[in-house]
């Protein structure tokens, strides 16, 4: 994040964390309690204007986890949850994909694992296993 010199950071923990002014926060901004969970993370073209920035990550559901990709807004040190943009993507231990990055033409592409099943890749039904643009 380039924001008055401000660095978003992920831990494997799944804590969101800021350096500010050259220094580490003491509190998160954002816990989400899933080991390696936080996967892509990735600032708006337009933050100085929106300050939204854009999370794809591992959630437990009952017995099972699932990923997704959520807009948040970041005012000061608070962050909020915006937008669910996407949900119920494939997770699994390998091939979990989930690299976000906004490209030139400032739309959203990300990558989504087959969460090691290969036939979901060909599976028009499932988003495991693509490059999706559509945000």
């Amino acid at each position: 994040m380039d924001h008055d010199g401000d660095i978003l950071f992920t831990e494997r923990n799944g804590n969101l964390r800021i350096i500010q002014d050259g220094q580490l926060l003491e509190k998160s901004l954002l816990t989400l309690g899933v080991e390696g969970g936080m996967l892509g993370l990735t600032v708006d073209p337009n933050f100085e204007e929106n300050s939204f920035i854009y999370i794809y990550y591992t959630y437990n559901e009952f017995l099972t986890t699932t990923n997704k990709l959520v807009r948040f807004q970041l005012t000061g040190n608070a962050l909020t949850e915006d937008k669910t943009l996407l949900d119920g993507i494939p997770d699994g231990p390998f091939h979990d994909g989930g690299r976000i990055q906004f490209r030139p033409d400032e739309k959203l592409y990300i990558t989504t694992g087959e969460a090691a099943n290969p036939a979901l890749a060909q599976d028009l039904n499932s988003l495991g296993g693509k490059i999706l643009n559509q945000f």
